[in-house]
């Protein structure tokens, strides 16, 4: 039996680690494949894996690797899930990614359930833990006879205060083109607050941040993508207030949200060349676009989404001490026998090192276990799923407290 993790990119060292030790345990053979021979090397060497180094990456080359296996993770890009899915379709191969379920994947359903196989998406840190966290405070509360009238969640990949030496207070933990496209396209983010929905293009999305304190730290929420479609998967149909948020520390968001405006991050123009009349006098902003080398990027040749994603690898590139931080934090407010509290659950866990970082550790150890719960045959639904019911949240949840990976919470 061969289980195959298809990229060994930033987020895969706790998948690589935690799959090599089990590998002999459940007697599998543990391939992992990249592009990158560097990236193979640093992360797999010494461990119980196979190396399998792409030459092109394509669908081509990967399928009779995807054919060979029993499970295969893929840990690229969204845009090529769908096409590893229908690769698995026709070699019965279940499925594992950290990423939103698509339109093109959901239309896979009817195939995958007829096929008895398993394509979980949406099992990583965000989507992936707040999913679990939240079903499990919601089934808590509903079955004591509660009814829950909000639910705000929020997730953050940030940088460790000691490692915080930047004006945006942020460095790159993951892929950088995220970063620069967060919340980008043509679909409306949507939310719903106190009983109305909201609906927002992206040049406004900055504009709509709430900030949070958490003990003496404070951070600012922007919305992320469609909150609304959570609501019958979460059971919450007709909740008052839904938003799924992501975070960053104060001030990021003000001075984004101007980058946005002035085309900074643009997928079909150049960059603009921005000076400081463009900023109203705002020194603060000022500041920080001098610091990022903002107003010197309309010399750089190519579209300004790709200008502004070279200057952030550069510029916040995360140095060989620093430590990056994962956050997330969910305010759910419930309402029983005519009284009302908020429950708040926060999770504030540092990395290790370069390799070992939080984020790789939040992404990573939920796909291991849920790569067990498959081969101890726990899993029993089918098709396109992601980890809402407790067969996936009850297990994994357990373990990851035993990682290290645990909530505090506080009511009011």
């Amino acid at each position: 039996m061969q289980i195959l993790l298809i990229g060994a990119g930033k987020s895969s060292m706790h998948i690589i680690e935690e799959l090599s030790k089990i590998s002999g345990i459940f007697d599998f053979t543990f391939v992992v494949a990249d592009l990158s021979a560097s990236n193979l090397e640093s992360k797999c060497n010494g461990l119980n894996c196979i190396q399998l180094k792409l030459d092109t990456g394509s669908i081509e080359e990967l399928t009779p690797h995807i054919a060979a296996s029993f499970i295969v993770i893929s840990m690229l890009p969204p845009a090529f899930h769908v096409a590893v899915a229908k690769v698995c379709l026709m070699h019965r191969t279940h499925l594992i990614t950290p990423s939103y379920i698509s339109d093109e994947m959901l239309m896979l359903d009817t195939q995958a359930k007829n096929a008895d196989l398993i394509f979980l998406n949406e099992m990583g840190l965000d989507p992936g833990i707040d999913h679990m966290f939240c079903m499990k405070i919601i089934q808590e509360q509903k079955s004591q006879g509660a009814v829950i009238i909000s639910l705000k969640s929020h997730c953050g990949a940030l940088v460790a205060p000691q490692s915080d030496t930047n004006l945006w207070h942020y460095k790159v933990s993951w892929n950088p083109r995220n970063v620069v496209l967060a919340g980008s396209g043509n679909d409306f983010i949507k939310y719903r607050e106190n009983g109305k929905d909201v609906l927002l293009k992206y040049h406004k999305l900055f504009s709509h941040t709430t900030e949070i304190n958490i003990g003496n730290d404070i951070f600012e929420s922007y919305p992320n993508r469609d909150s609304l479609k959570y609501q019958r998967a979460y059971g919450l149909e007709g909740i008052a207030t839904l938003y799924r948020g992501t975070l960053r520390i104060p001030p990021f968001c003000k001075a984004w949200n101007k980058l946005v405006k002035l085309g900074a991050t643009s997928i079909s123009e150049s960059f603009p060349k921005i000076i400081e009349a463009d900023l109203s006098g705002d020194t603060q902003i000022i500041e920080m676009f001098e610091e990022l080398g903002v107003f010197e990027l309309h010399r750089q040749k190519g579209l300004a989404f790709e200008v502004l994603q070279n200057a952030i690898e550069q510029k916040w590139a995360m140095q060989e001490h620093d430590i990056d931080r994962v956050v997330m934090i969910h305010e759910i407010g419930v309402e029983q026998n005519g009284f009302r509290q908020k429950i708040i659950s926060s999770l504030i866990l540092d990395g290790e090192n370069q390799m070992h970082t939080a984020l790789s550790k939040t992404v990573g150890l939920p796909i291991v276990f849920s790569v067990e719960l498959i081969l101890k045959k726990i899993i029993k639904g089918r098709g396109v799923l992601m980890p809402i019911n407790k067969e996936f949240y009850e297990p994994i949840l357990q373990k990851l407290e035993t990682y290290g990976v645990k909530f505090t919470e506080t009511k009011t």
